[in-house]
């Protein structure tokens, strides 16, 4: 149990670091999706090493449900932000005209 929490406080401590330091949008995206899979994997580790194992697996999945959602979302608006710099600028995406 000791490793796992050792190594997801680093991802979120390099995460934390992505987030305050970066100044790309993508970059920041994927910082702050760094940050969250540590906290889920913190997370996982407290819902199986704990005596209540059905409430702890139940929490797992609705946070899954969620962390799902946003990173639709996420990546959504990546993708619309993409597209639209792309028109403004007037350059023409041959790969999504097929």
């Amino acid at each position: 149990m000791k490793p796992v929490l050792i190594l997801s406080a680093m991802l979120f401590c390099i995460g934390l670091y992505g987030v305050l330091t970066v100044k790309n949008s993508f970059r920041l995206f994927v910082s702050v999706e760094l940050s969250i899979i540590a906290t889920f994997m913190t997370l996982c580790t407290f819902a199986f090493c704990g005596n209540d194992q059905l409430h702890g697996r139940l929490f797992l999945l609705i946070v899954m449900f969620i962390y799902l959602c946003q990173l639709l979302i996420g990546f959504g608006l990546v993708i619309k932000l993409k597209d639209n710099r792309t028109i403004q600028n007037g350059i023409s995406n041959q790969a999504w005209e097929d």
